[in-house]
């Protein structure tokens, strides 16, 4: 926490964009459930299952954060990018692909992006923000092939928004997640 708290090249890249709680703070958390409170990891029932737990997870903390500070730091980093090209893009000609980047971004980056997004997905975040800023790059030369590329992925993530609708609330199935970050693996190629 305290690491995150002083990186200031860390803690101005996150400036601008909305996150739930402070970058500190949601690193901090994200570190606590990826090493002490894993999602495929059944929780421990006697003393000695959490101090095994406990011990395990203190073996893997200075690595684990280590990584997951240069992910979120390459985050922000292509997240500036694309703020950059938006508005290196800004025209009459490239307002759908505009809109339509914008729907992405919320999608990939809601405010607790760096806690609630699976592995290994919050590491491919980056190439998929690179290929934003390639996308946004080739405006409006191509706006009229962007609009037909476009409009292939529109029914797909129709159709997982959808699904997202009818899971009850917090039980979304992880056919329905792998589905939604194969979206983002179409839109990449």
């Amino acid at each position: 926490h305290k690491r995150v708290a002083e990186d200031r090249e860390l803690v101005l890249q996150s400036r601008g964009l909305e996150l739930a709680q402070p970058l500190a703070d949601a690193v901090g958390e994200r570190l606590f459930l990826d090493c002490f409170a894993a999602a495929d990891a059944p929780l421990p029932r006697t003393r000695e299952a959490f101090a095994e737990r406990l011990e395990e997870g203190r073996a893997r903390l200075e690595e684990t954060g280590g990584q997951l500070v240069e992910i979120v730091r390459s985050v922000l980093r292509e997240w500036r990018a694309v703020r950059a090209a938006i508005d290196a893009a800004a025209n009459p000609a490239s307002r759908p692909a505009l809109a339509d980047v914008d729907v992405q971004l919320a999608a990939l980056l809601p405010p607790d992006f760096i806690e609630s997004t699976p592995h290994p997905w919050l590491g491919h975040l980056p190439r998929y923000l690179k290929a934003i800023v390639r996308r946004l790059g080739r405006l409006p030369a191509e706006a009229r092939r962007d609009a037909e590329l476009a409009a292939l992925v529109r029914p797909f993530v129709a159709a997982v928004r959808d699904l997202q609708a009818r899971s009850p609330m917090g039980a979304e199935r992880s056919e329905v997640r792998q589905l939604r970050w194969m979206i983002e693996e179409f839109r990449v190629s």
